[in-house]
């Protein structure tokens, strides 16, 4: 009975996005878009070069609040897996998020963490399995939804196996994890990405296909310079933002279009000052509606979250709202290609 509601529940989620959608003759509008709807603060966006009266080395990549799906739908399924990632998609995320390691043997897989023992209940470090030893371990091990016995066994997947599941049907943001302790992630990165033809496209909405993110400027700067003008974001935790300079913030600019940082650490003044020069602000992982809403209003640009299927709803509130006033100004609008179940 509990997976009954579970799916239920999701499923009208899901339904009433696509149906207000349809209802209002929403076009959806995004980086880039070519919708009516707030263009003089599109144009700003788009032209805006910064507190030094200089372009910036990389352009700002949206003037709406996009949403992104940490770790997939790790409430719905095991985080970081193909399952969890189709839930994601089907709900109309903008995003799906993976956090790629490097195996032994090279390749290029999707785990947050440095080890494999929290999600599999293995031991040791990501780098010291070669893939065909990672595929053994059971990335549905430490799942405690309701349905864990549905993903039991579930495998931590390759980014090339991610790529060929979605294609160019959903956006990727992806975080390139440990570059220091495996040199060529970021080659191997833009060899897959090309591999599929993901590369400088936008979606319909006019939404970057892919959006890569580190805590290490020198991996972002690597990859800025086999591909320039990617949308690349430079990740601060506590402590580095705390310390961010303005000269330091100038630098940033040469090489990123935002930043992501913990919510806990953000004001709406601080978020103020990082526009002032031109970069746009992603906040994670933000879990509960009420500061869903109040990040929204303090005008960030993007919000990581583990419970996709709330922000959602809270953006197709703010965009049906004769009263809103804040910069959401598309509904998701991902068919539902995907379902809301996983493939078997």
């Amino acid at each position: 009975m509990g997976n009954i509601k579970n799916f239920l529940l999701s499923f009208t989620i899901l339904l009433t996005i696509i149906s207000a959608g349809c209802q209002n003759g929403v076009h959806p509008e995004g980086i880039g878009g070519k919708g009516e709807t707030n263009s003089e603060e599109n144009k700003e966006g788009s032209e805006y070069a910064g507190e030094s009266g200089k372009e910036t080395g990389a352009p700002t990549i949206e003037t709406g609040v996009i949403s992104i799906a940490h770790r997939g739908a790790p409430f719905f399924a095991p985080e970081h897996t193909i399952p969890s990632y189709e839930i994601a998609a089907g709900l109309g995320a903008d995003y799906i998020e993976l956090d790629l390691q490097m195996t032994k043997d090279g390749v290029l897989v999707s785990i947050h963490d440095k080890t494999v023992g929290r999600t599999t209940g293995g031991q040791g470090e990501v780098a010291s399995y070669t893939l065909k030893e990672l595929k053994r371990l059971d990335a549905g091990h430490s799942f405690a939804g309701r349905e864990r016995k549905r993903y039991a066994h579930v495998k931590i997947p390759t980014l090339e196996e991610v790529l060929e599941r979605f294609g160019d049907s959903v956006n990727y943001y992806i975080e390139i994890k440990n570059p220091a302790d495996n040199p060529g992630m970021e080659k191997a990165l833009i060899d897959a990405l090309k591999k599929f033809q993901l590369l400088h496209k936008k979606d319909k909405n006019g939404l970057p296909k892919v959006i890569i993110q580190s805590f290490s400027p020198s991996s972002l700067k690597s990859v800025q310079r086999m591909e320039p003008g990617l949308p690349l974001i430079r990740l601060f935790n506590e402590k580095d933002f705390a310390s961010l300079t303005d000269d330091a913030i100038k630098e940033l600019q040469t090489y990123a279009s935002g930043v992501g940082l913990p919510y806990r650490s953000v004001t709406k003044k601080e978020i103020d000052r990082l526009h002032s020069y031109g970069l746009d602000v992603h906040v994670y992982t933000i879990n509960d509606k009420k500061t869903m809403e109040q990040y929204i209003d303090y005008g960030v640009d993007g919000i990581f979250t583990d419970h996709i299927d709330q922000l959602l709803e809270i953006l197709h509130m703010r965009q049906n709202s004769p009263n809103e006033k804040s910069r959401i100004h598309r509904l998701p609008q991902k068919s539902d290609e995907f379902g809301i179940r996983p493939s078997d």
